[in-house]
């Protein structure tokens, strides 16, 4: 205890002599990094201590995710590999690759490095370059380090073929393609783009990698295949859902004359041929023409509808698309909402349920939306019009994350609930209460609500929570009083040895 108000008291007051790196180590070695952090950034070191000094900082920085900071305050320290490499990671994180060239050129030149720790500050310093768009540089420094190590590793061909490739490259990149798995994506991918593959073997070789399946469809023409790819890239955060919806209407056209649509006008004749065809991205290409081309609001919301219908199976792509949306159907907003729901996108479930009639159960995952969304006052409105009974498992299931996120609205629960789900409720309230004597209060509350149930396990716990509460808040007769009604009530031995009253 003493030793952490003295390391408290060094941060409090001016100190009378140098600061002590001792310290700040200690504070480290102590459990406090964040104390020690703090200390390093108020005070100045000894000269004798600036290099270990520095370490220690950036590399409490480093553990607190501080990137910017440090790159801030790396140059003011003696220069040491440690402090290079991290502020090279830092300057890779905030998306500054010269900045990660320039310590990572002092760490190859200054760093006294290992033959290993050269090898990977030299494929850092050719990574920095390709992210810096000098690929030229970048290309001339793979070759002089495919001559200084061989072979090479599959890693490091990765990074110089894809790096090529991405800066319009493939040419160059043949030359590094044999350290490759034949099935590795980015050989596929310098393949296909240097006319080694076709889109057919590739796309037969691909299998669940949709870049590459998109790349080679595009390269084919097959703008199902293409529109496919794109949907699960939009489903993995991949790509963005305003580039889906311009392959389906890109697209929507070359699928209407493949299947004798008749264009412009009444699209009811098309609404009609959907469910003779066969192909799915077809379907949704042209559903996502209607939706956009459409005069009448009926056709306009009857294909969002059929949309959202076909995108079952991608419930963040439909989501994504239809963020935003206004004049959606009553039926089209529950289903988009459900779908956000299932995929953890909280916030836009609120907003597409918000104002909806709910069925079941789904008002309390819509207080959860509100929850997550940070919007108290909604998930008590919520609550307060929702109807009981609602079902003892998802009570206790929100209850639990109430817990965590909004503790005082538990209260609003305790309506909905029958009376064996109100005990466990009621054990959460007080669980989170801050006051002991409430605690105690809602715990004899949990252990008395089921009579034929006061000397079950749950009940002689609560009891238990309550006599501990109450002696916290200093009503030691009181807290007496319960432990001799679990001595006589309890039926289990077990129980009672397990808390000292055998």
């Amino acid at each position: 205890m003493l030793k952490y108000l003295s390391i408290g008291l060094f941060l409090l007051a001016p100190l009378a002599h140098a600061a002590s790196y001792g310290v700040a180590k200690d504070m480290v070695d102590s459990g406090a990094p964040r104390l020690a952090l703090s200390y390093l950034e108020s005070n100045a070191p000894a000269d004798s201590d600036r290099a270990k000094w520095g370490a220690l900082e950036i590399g409490l920085l480093a553990k607190f995710g501080e990137n910017e900071k440090i790159l801030q305050v790396a140059g003011q320290f003696p220069f040491s590999s440690e402090i290079a490499g991290i502020a090279a990671n830092a300057a890779f994180a905030l998306d500054k690759p010269q900045i990660a060239g320039d310590w990572i050129a002092k760490l190859i030149w200054e760093g006294k490095l290992s033959k290993e720790k050269m090898r990977q500050a030299r494929l850092d310093a050719i990574r920095s370059l390709l992210l810096a768009q000098d690929s030229a540089n970048a290309y001339y420094a793979m070759l002089r380090f495919s001559q200084d190590y061989r072979p090479l590793k599959q890693n490091e061909a990765d990074l110089f073929v894809s790096g090529l490739l991405d800066a319009n490259r493939a040419k160059d990149a043949i030359a590094w393609f044999s350290p490759l798995d034949d099935r590795d994506p980015v050989k596929i991918r310098a393949e296909l783009e240097t006319g080694l593959m076709s889109p057919d073997e590739v796309i037969a070789q691909s299998g669940s990698n949709p870049t590459l399946l998109l790349e080679a469809a595009d390269r084919k023409g097959d703008a199902s295949a293409a529109i496919g790819a794109s949907e699960s890239l939009v489903e993995s955060g991949k790509m963005g859902s305003a580039m889906l919806m311009k392959r389906y209407t890109d697209s929507a056209i070359s699928f209407s004359n493949q299947y004798s649509l008749l264009q412009g006008g009444d699209y009811g004749s098309w609404f009609d041929a959907l469910s003779r065809i066969p192909d799915p991205h077809a379907r949704r290409s042209l559903l996502a023409w209607i939706l956009v081309h459409a005069s009448d609001e009926k056709s306009r919301q009857l294909a969002a509808s059929g949309l959202i219908s076909e995108l079952s199976d991608f419930p963040k792509t439909a989501v994504a698309l239809f963020s935003g949306t206004s004049n959606l159907s009553p039926d089209a907003r529950h289903a988009l909402g459900a779908m956000a729901f299932k995929a953890g996108e909280y916030d836009k479930c609120a907003s597409f349920w918000d104002g909806l009639t709910l069925q079941g159960s789904e008002p309390l995952d819509l207080a959860r939306c509100w929850i997550e969304s940070g919007n108290r006052k909604k998930a008590k409105e919520v609550l307060a019009s929702t109807k009981p009974p609602m079902p003892g498992d998802r009570l206790v299931s929100l209850a639990k994350r109430m817990s965590l996120k909004s503790p005082d609205l538990l209260e609003s629960l305790l309506p909905l609930a029958d009376a064996d789900t109100k005990r466990k409720i009621l054990m959460l309230i007080a669980d989170n209460s801050a006051d002991p004597e409430i605690a105690a209060g809602r715990y004899f509350e949990a252990s008395t609500l089921i009579p034929e149930k006061s000397a079950d396990a749950l009940a002689l716990y609560a009891r238990l929570s309550c006599a501990m509460n109450l002696q916290k808040a200093g009503l030691d007769e009181d807290a007496q009083a319960q432990l001799k009604w679990i001595f006589r009530n309890a039926k289990d031995m077990t129980f009672l040895k397990s808390i000292g009253l055998q």
